[in-house]
């Protein structure tokens, strides 16, 4: 495996979401980086001291892209709040995408006795959302697995990619015997219909001689020199790994350390540059050559 990730190194901009910490989470938490047109997006989950979380996004213009003004619309996407909905105590983890023209957003639910689901949003311009919904409760993309699976205890984060003209997506679990992050790949039953159902293509990710019997999660995957990439972190914050898949997901492979072992979680290819941005300082960082 060649390591393109050789001397480079990430360097800090001066941007910053201006984020806060209460307690264990950020005010501004997950961010995700996305770009459509003139238009850069930062999606992230809103958290508040009640253990509730919403979805906002920070909106610039690509030319003023990194440090110039930023819009911010703090919640864009709610919680149902209402008694047996899938969405009732919150909603988190964005990732979005443009397909067929419409922006797609899929994020975590949460209701209430810790169970966690994904559910599916749309929206005309990336600001105003609709959830997905049936008798007016929030669709359930995809659910924990059966007693005795790998991802029986919940599934969490979905991680969504476009490969080879096609959606999928990766997503996080756990299961009630292991009870440590490992990550599963979901692809449509028909790639051509994104109404149909989402089906699980099983496990893809396991303890690696870096992360051995270590918590970990895959962030979301990126095109990068033509391959693609996604990196694995442990969810105690021991270290952060490049992984490479060749296969559209189903296998990934261990590349190199993340240099500097940032907490980097979402990244985005602009005017030439990689960039990336921290899910423990909220700043944006870019790659450089050492």
């Amino acid at each position: 495996m060649i390591n393109i990730w050789k001397n480079k190194r990430f360097i800090k901009s001066k941007f910053s979401m201006n984020s806060i910490k209460y307690g264990k989470y950020w005010r501004k938490g997950q961010p995700f980086l996305f770009k459509k047109d003139n238009r850069i997006f930062i999606y992230y989950e809103k958290y508040n001291d009640k253990l509730r979380w919403e979805i906002g996004v920070m909106i610039t213009n690509t030319k003023n892209f990194p440090n110039g003004k930023w819009k911010d619309y703090p919640t864009i996407l709610q919680r149902s709040k209402k008694l047996t909905h899938p969405d009732q105590v919150g909603i988190a983890d964005p990732t979005v995408i443009y397909y067929n023209n419409k922006y797609h957003m899929w994020f975590d639910m949460l209701a209430t006795g810790w169970k966690w689901t994904l559910g599916h949003a749309i929206s005309d311009d990336g600001i105003s959302w609709k959830k997905q919904q049936t008798k007016e409760k929030t669709d359930i993309i995809l659910s924990k697995g059966k007693e005795g699976e790998w991802d029986d205890y919940f599934v969490h984060a979905p991680e969504l990619f476009i490969w080879k003209k096609q959606l999928r997506f990766i997503y996080n679990a756990k299961g009630k015997k292991d009870n440590r992050w490992h990550g599963g790949l979901a692809k449509l039953s028909n790639p051509k219909n994104l109404n149909s159902k989402w089906i699980k293509s099983g496990q893809v990710t396991y303890s690696t001689s870096l992360l051995e019997g270590i918590s970990s999660r895959l962030q979301v995957p990126f095109y990068y020199k033509k391959n693609l990439y996604a990196v694995l972190r442990n969810v105690e914050g021991g270290c952060f790994v490049f992984m490479m898949t060749k296969d559209g997901g189903k296998r990934w492979e261990e590349v190199c350390r993340v240099p500097g072992n940032l907490w980097l979680v979402s990244f985005l290819e602009h005017n030439g540059k990689l960039w990336a941005i921290n899910r423990l300082n909220q700043k944006l960082y870019y790659l450089k050559e050492k």
